[in-house]
């Protein structure tokens, strides 16, 4: 009986174990395929015989080695086929090409395609970026270039007036080199500095433009007004309210001058101070300009200097034909004003002494110690923007004709 007993188990224990293993299954982790994250080219439409880099950016979840392998059924590879970089060159004919990339790890393949158009194409190069003009007037040149295939053409256009030509401004090229002439015209602005933009555009192909900047700087013109030759023989006072007074003539071709220095040589009594004045309306008598006595307006009040030239910085503007600059006494003992005294008969200058309310003295051909140095202003205030060339001293006679 016991021994039945043992039997009975050891036959029941083989078989609970072989039914326990019986449903113990296996674990299989399963391998995913390589992932492209991106497939790039450095052009979507490339002209003939032109090179081309392709490229893709792949992960692998389980890192397994990658192989990769490139084709195309247009152009040919340049470098090898098995790396994930490339470089192609496009079949001298329109077409599209199709690229494949296959990607492996051992198991599993990725595969992707990618197309590039080939057609074609001009390329317009341009040989400036900028064009800098240091006057308001002058001509410089760039050229430009189709560094593509085919016709192509083109054509140049301005965004403001004073850029006064451009040769040619459009035609069609293929290889040839084309020179561009740029005139600028900045005669008729007030001073300062001015941009603009030129626009070359391949009309040949959509949104293909390139833009040149261009500047030009009006410089500030300005000289200096005189009727003296820099020396003295006599030297004068009238007395005080007096007036000494030199006229001017407007410079040929300025609707205006901003008077900026007033030069005044005293001889002696240089402790006594003196008004300057200046006057801009004029009346005529028997065709000769004469100064509105009641129209002086003060420009430099309580003046003094030693005896010479002194340079007094004013700021007035004066659009008359002819204006006036006087020298106003402050007392009967000084200062003196240098001048020359000519003869009647070689009447060039305008001068003369007045007191309000006396009759006005004229002297034929006097030469007085006043000059005065003038910028041009046109349509109003010169700007204060802008870079002025150093002006060059102009000397110019005092008004003619005038009669005693």
């Amino acid at each position: 009986m016991k021994t039945r007993g043992l039997y009975l188990i050891l036959i029941i224990i083989p078989i609970i174990i072989f039914c326990s293993c019986e449903d113990a299954s296996p674990t299989f982790v399963q391998n995913e395929k390589p992932k492209v994250n991106a497939f790039t080219t450095t052009k979507d439409t490339a002209n003939w015989d032109e090179t081309v880099q392709l490229a893709v950016d792949v992960t692998d979840k389980e890192n397994d080695k990658l192989s990769y392998q490139w084709e195309v059924d247009k152009g040919t590879f340049t470098t090898g086929t098995t790396s994930k970089t490339v470089t192609w060159k496009s079949p001298s004919e329109n077409c599209t090409a199709k690229f494949t990339i296959k990607i492996n790890d051992g198991r599993n393949e990725t595969v992707q395609s990618k197309e590039i158009v080939v057609k074609v194409m001009t390329e317009l190069y341009v040989s400036a970026s900028s064009l800098n003009f240091p006057t308001y007037t002058g001509l410089k040149t760039f050229y430009l270039e189709n560094r593509g295939r085919g016709e192509m053409n083109w054509s140049i256009t301005s965004d403001v007036n004073w850029i006064g030509d451009i040769t040619p401004s459009s035609g069609t090229t293929s290889t040839a080199r084309e020179t561009i002439n740029v005139i600028v015209d900045g005669g008729s602005l007030n001073s300062g500095t001015y941009t603009g933009t030129l626009t070359v555009k391949n009309n040949s192909e959509i949104n293909k433009e390139k833009t040149i900047s261009v500047s030009m700087i009006v410089p500030t013109p300005a000289q200096w007004l005189q009727n003296d030759d820099g020396s003295f023989e006599y030297e004068e006072n009238p007395g005080k309210n007096w007036h000494t007074y030199v006229g001017f003539n407007m410079p040929a071709g300025w609707s205006a001058a901003k008077v900026t220095q007033i030069q005044i040589y005293m001889t002696s009594n240089t402790t006594y101070s003196y008004h300057i004045r200046g006057c801009d309306n004029v009346f005529y008598s028997d065709s000769y300009p004469f100064p509105d006595w009641n129209s002086w307006r003060d420009i430099k009040t309580y003046a003094s200097q030693f005896t010479g030239w002194k340079t007094f910085d004013v700021s007035e503007i004066f659009s008359s034909p002819v204006f006036f600059i006087a020298v106003k006494y402050l007392s009967d003992n000084g200062p003196k004003i240098g001048i020359d005294y000519r003869s009647e008969n070689n009447s060039t200058l305008l001068s003369g002494i007045y007191k309000e309310g006396e009759p006005m003295t004229c002297w034929i051909d006097a030469e007085y110690g006043i000059r005065v140095y003038v910028e041009k202003v046109s349509g109003g205030e010169a700007p204060v923007s802008g870079a002025p060339e150093t002006p060059q001293g102009i000397w110019l006679n005092q008004v003619s004709n005038f009669k005693k």
